[in-house]
């Protein structure tokens, strides 16, 4: 299999950010990079190209894709992630890495709700701001 490496033109700030990013994570201090901006502007070619050269790595990369459709489930990229992230892996190894962080993600990602113990409630939250701030920390976690 030949990888693919789009041609990048003017864009030396941001590559330099995602090698930088790379590096960091060589060094045990991993990070999450987004892209964003308005539709055309090269997001995706930029995003296949930092996944190329992490790839080329043997770093594990995962994408989500963020869809302009109004029947687009909330969260979508993440569903992607998850569900990317833990197919590659044994029972066992995608209930250790889920952790205490399965009933949060299970709001989003129901396949999660197989690593809760049985009869495990419902996380409950005072509004959608608690929900995604504590989706969030669980998914960075």
């Amino acid at each position: 299999m030949v990888a693919y490496r789009p041609q990048i033109v003017g864009r030396r700030l941001e590559i330099d950010a995602l090698e930088a990013a790379l590096n960091s994570t060589k060094l045990g201090k991993g990070r999450s990079v987004g892209l964003f901006g308005e539709p055309g502007i090269g997001k995706s070619t930029l995003a296949s190209y930092a996944s190329n050269i992490f790839a080329e790595k043997d770093f594990n990369v995962l994408r989500g894709y963020c869809l302009e459709d109004d029947g687009t489930p909330a969260y979508w990229p993440w569903v992607e992630i998850l569900r990317d992230l833990l197919s590659d892996l044994t029972h066992d190894e995608a209930a250790s890495l889920v952790g205490d962080q399965a009933p949060l993600l299970a709001e989003i990602l129901p396949d999660t709700s197989r690593f809760l113990p049985p009869e495990t409630p419902a996380p409950s939250f005072s509004s959608s701001n608690e929900f995604r701030f504590r989706l969030f920390d669980a998914l960075a976690q």
